[in-house]
């Protein structure tokens, strides 16, 4: 994975980098220009009456070359947060987005594949990176699969204030996951029967959480949350796994 550039939220990045030498053309790469989500690359989130991370479409803004996920209180005093999934799928591939985070107790800024089938957990759930961390100096890449939810992760310290790049790649038998150009996880598949194998293997596709939380994986909002904490989206690129590494 090349290293991010030094700054963040207005170039056309991902539309106009050269092919990767390994992976080629992604398959989607958006830049957040303009000034609203293409709605035909994404999907956004609308459920902010739910009780566990409630969203709302109101939350989700694109400016100044990012994607805004906002979390606040709204007029019917809920908490409420913003979302938007990719509308692409794949069987394996690699995804990279570039992001950086608001400090805040009581939000999540999270980059994820999540199962086509929605048949969670069972088909799997890929966590390329999770920031609940108030202070947004800690975050996590975790991995979901089978029925009885078997969870796997790996702490990652840096600060998501700033802007970093974070990835995976999901092949057949290995995931790697990247922070800023370095691997910083990788996941195998066993190779004797007797090991738990935790790489998914039905197609999923990206999302882009800004998770409101009140629950063990993400402290509750308190005296010192602002009332407005985002997580901004500079680019993202998605890449279909070629024959070669298949």
């Amino acid at each position: 994975m090349p290293a991010p550039t030094p700054t963040g939220g207005t170039a056309d990045t991902a539309a106009t980098d050269p092919p990767n030498p390994v992976w080629g053309t992604p398959v989607l790469a958006d830049s957040f220009n303009g000034t609203a989500l293409d709605t035909r690359r994404w999907v956004v989130y609308d459920s902010p009456q739910v009780k566990l991370m409630p969203r709302s479409p109101a939350n989700v803004a694109v400016s100044a070359g990012a994607l805004r996920l906002t979390g606040w209180i709204d007029s019917a005093g809920r908490d409420v947060s913003g979302g938007v999934a990719s509308r692409i799928n794949l069987q394996y591939g690699r995804w990279e987005a570039r992001v950086r985070a608001e400090r805040g107790s009581g939000y999540s800024a999270v980059v994820l594949l999540w199962p086509q089938s929605e048949n969670w957990p069972t088909d799997g759930e890929i966590d390329i990176v999770e920031v609940p961390d108030p202070q947004r100096q800690v975050g996590g890449n975790f991995l979901h699969l089978g029925s009885d939810n078997r969870q796997i992760e790996n702490k990652v310290h840096a600060d998501f204030t700033q802007w970093h790049t974070v990835g995976v790649e999901w092949l057949p038998n290995q995931l790697t996951y990247y922070l800023d150009g370095q691997v910083v996880w990788t996941v195998t598949r066993p190779t004797s029967s007797r090991e738990r194998n935790m790489i998914p293997s039905k197609p999923m596709h990206m999302t882009l959480q800004h998770d409101r939380g009140c629950f063990q994986l993400i402290p509750c909002r308190d005296a010192q949350t602002p009332p407005t904490v985002s997580m901004y989206v500079d680019w993202i690129k998605v890449y279909r796994a070629p024959s070669t590494l298949l």
